[in-house]
């Protein structure tokens, strides 16, 4: 196969209910110059049956061991040959026109890495009503007009399914980092603050179908998906602020940072009450450094 326009990551890891419709929404994309890696990751249901039961040249099939999400997402990436790199996880769809779609905008406005809106889909494929976070966040887009602030506020592309980017970023910003739940955060964070330029998100298109069910990873936990998301902000914070050249900015900035707390401490209060002094210092030290950083910002500003 010559080199071709798109790879397609498709991780998977018992979705056999799944994995058929996801697999059959990227064969019947409009686009056909893209290659198609999927890549089990040790399923122990019927995934591996409902893969090998698809007959095409563009299919590359590799199993492994259980090795976790992000492992598997850069597994796939690795032995990626196309210019972009598009993911999806064997539990979403993908609308016909998304990778043609997103090609061209992506060529015509040089961005470097792009997402769509989407739509919540339940375990039967209906379209449900989307959730009040990212109501929440699009509402922060719509005020502030800016994707760094509005990603500090939370993951505004959602999910890694949502992810169309050229591969030689890859040699910049890296892989996915071993996270279990904000991986496709912190990987879309680290692309933003790297490209904030040629960072796309194309508001009048829902072009991805995201499934919400009882198996969902990001289910798994409420405490421990916001003790990554704090782990994650004390880490890109001190990037997110350097360069900032307002003062109206820098004070979004802590704004956000207080909107994590309204809205993540009540609800640990009725969860987990046996790790919220441990949140707190982590907050805690996200607010100490903010400051500190904009009192560098207020010196230099003399």
């Amino acid at each position: 196969m010559e080199t071709p326009k798109v790879s397609v990551v498709m991780p998977t890891y018992n979705h056999e209910k799944f994995v058929g419709e996801a697999i059959e929404s990227v064969l019947n994309q409009t686009c056909t110059d893209f290659e198609f890696i999927i890549i089990n990751d040790g399923s122990t249901d019927g995934t591996d049956s409902v893969i090998r039961a698809y007959d095409d040249t563009r299919i590359r099939y590799l199993n492994q061991d259980n090795q976790g999400a992000h492992n598997t997402i850069n597994k796939g990436i690795s032995i990626a040959k196309g210019d972009y790199i598009s993911i999806i996880n064997s539990d979403d769809l993908y609308h016909p026109d998304r990778l043609s779609f997103l090609v061209e905008k992506a060529q015509s406005q040089n961005a470097v890495f792009a997402f769509t809106d989407l739509i919540f889909i339940n375990e039967s494929g209906k379209q449900i009503k989307d959730e009040d976070w990212l109501m929440n966040l699009k509402s922060k887009y719509s005020e502030c007009c800016s994707l760094e602030e509005t990603f500090l506020s939370g993951n505004f592309a959602v999910t890694s399914s949502n992810f169309f980017f050229l591969s030689r970023i890859l040699k910049e910003i890296g892989s996915f980092r071993p996270y279990r739940y904000v991986h496709d955060y912190d990987f879309a964070v680290r692309a933003l603050l790297k490209y904030p330029e040629n960072f796309l998100y194309i508001s009048d298109k829902k072009f991805l179908s995201y499934r919400r069910h009882g198996t969902n990873t990001i289910g798994e936990s409420f405490t421990e998906v916001h003790i990554e998301i704090l782990k994650l902000l004390l880490q890109i914070t001190p990037e997110f602020m350097q360069n900032k050249n307002d003062k109206v900015r820098v004070e979004s900035a802590l704004n956000c940072i207080e909107r994590i707390n309204e809205s993540l401490f009540p609800e640990l209060r009725q969860r987990d009450i046996r790790i919220l002094n441990f949140l707190y210092t982590m907050h805690w030290k996200i607010k100490v450094l903010v400051r500190g950083l904009y009192e560098e910002y207020l010196q230099r500003k003399g």
